[in-house]
């Protein structure tokens, strides 16, 4: 997890940040890239992952 990063989210991410960052892909996706929401249904956050 980065330093700072609120760990509720970060539950949220961290399989699609692995998947990602051993170069995998997810089905109906830009190659390298996943687009997700948090959990949090009062304060939706949605995250673009991009493998750099």
């Amino acid at each position: 997890m980065p330093k700072g990063f609120p760990s509720p989210p970060w539950v949220d991410i961290q399989k699609y940040v692995w998947i990602l960052g051993r170069g995998g892909n997810m089905l109906g996706c830009k190659e390298g890239t996943y687009i997700t929401n948090c959990s949090d249904g009062f304060r939706p956050v949605t995250f673009k992952l991009e493998r750099i």
